[in-house]
């Protein structure tokens, strides 16, 4: 299913009809045309819906070409608009060929007497292939497993993309240029530029950590080959401090909801005050999205009786984990998982070690 972990999800009822149709741009009132710019979308059907947003299936009345629209209603006082807004930062600021583009965005204050909501939508490619975990669940059914070679290249492609975010150093796009990027990745349409600093320096990298790796953010391009890495709602600078007590409370509390407990780094389960924290936080979802795209489960999870929150705490922590026997890849698939699973995280690797020896172990 496409986008079935993508994405936040919606809480307000006025949307309870959305699984057949979207509100028209400044009202209320269903239809089945949702306008955003100068283009009109046909809405399909929904792929997806949720406590934060709705993602539908919309198709470009004048090009018939199908793409995947998801809707966020922002009401006051709540802090879903800055998340929206976050996201929308993202995905306009990083461009790789192995990151979801944004290819249409829109915000739209509704006239209600209740109170003031504003409803943002994005609009994203379709991937037809789903994303990892379909294809994992895929093959746990069928009895298949992945050859070693493309779960390292997939796994390689997903590693130049984190290494993009990490040593990210490039300027804020003004979308609405429609200009030919290197990696021939549409402009965005639709929302006013951002501007560039003025100290902005290529020799001055601000690394961002993604901070919810897992397979379900990862969608597969319709080649069978490529990862796209998506969902960077949670996406933020890397580098951080918990100065105060209130500080750790606060980033604790930011890591359970924003970072999927299975994939969590272990430092963020027990913040303390004075902890540090860098982007070797992806690196710790990485190692576990490896093990569970050959595995069909992550290392921390008890694969007959589920997952559960207090073991998987105590697992990733005391680094308890096991391959199974007898194991169907090679020892060298295993050195590189080993390698990024360290708990300690001043001692975990960067993202540029993890790259160079995924280079040796397949060369």
């Amino acid at each position: 299913m496409f986008l079935h972990d993508l994405l936040g999800l919606l809480t307000d009822s006025l949307d309870s009809v959305l699984g057949v149709c979207c509100t028209t741009v400044g009202t209320t009132k269903p239809s089945s045309v949702l306008s955003i710019g100068s283009r009109q979308y046909k809405i399909v059907r929904a792929l997806g819906e949720g406590g934060f947003s709705h993602v539908l299936l919309v198709e470009d009345f004048s090009s018939g070409e199908q793409f995947a629209a998801k809707k966020i209603v922002c009401q006051h006082g709540m802090d879903t608009y800055a998340m929206a807004q976050r996201e929308i930062d993202a995905y306009r600021r990083f461009r790789h060929p192995n990151i979801i583009p944004m290819v249409d965005v829109l915000d739209v204050p509704l006239n209600t007497e209740r109170r003031p909501i504003v409803t943002v939508y994005m609009v994203f490619p379709v991937y037809k292939r789903g994303n990892l975990l379909d294809l994992v669940m895929h093959n746990q059914e069928t009895g298949r497993r992945l050859e070693e070679s493309f779960i390292v290249d997939v796994f390689r492609a997903i590693g130049e993309a984190v290494r993009y975010l990490h040593t990210y150093s490039g300027p804020l796009y003004d979308n609405n240029q429609e200009e030919d990027y290197d990696n021939g990745l549409p402009a965005v349409r639709g929302y006013a530029p951002l501007q560039a600093t003025d100290d902005y320096s290529p020799s001055h990298a601000t690394p961002y950590a993604h901070r919810d790796i897992k397979l379900g953010n990862v969608m597969l391009a319709d080649d069978g080959q490529t990862p796209v890495l998506m969902d960077f709602g949670s996406c933020l600078p890397a580098r951080f401090t918990a100065h105060t007590r209130s500080d750790a409370l606060r980033i604790q509390d930011d890591a359970a909801e924003n970072c999927s407990m299975a994939y969590r780094a272990p430092e963020l389960f027990d913040v303390q005050t004075g902890a540090e924290f860098d982007e070797r936080t992806d690196v710790w979802s990485l190692g576990c999205l490896l093990y569970a795209l050959a595995y069909s489960h992550t290392p921390f999870e008890d694969p007959v009786a589920g997952p559960a929150g207090t073991s998987i705490v105590l697992a990733a922590i005391n680094r308890k984990y096991t391959f199974p026997e007898p194991d169907p890849y090679s020892p060298r698939l295993k050195q590189l998982i080993d390698f990024m699973l360290e708990p300690d995280p001043k001692r975990r690797p960067f993202i540029d070690q993890v790259v160079s020896l995924t280079d040796t172990l397949y060369p």
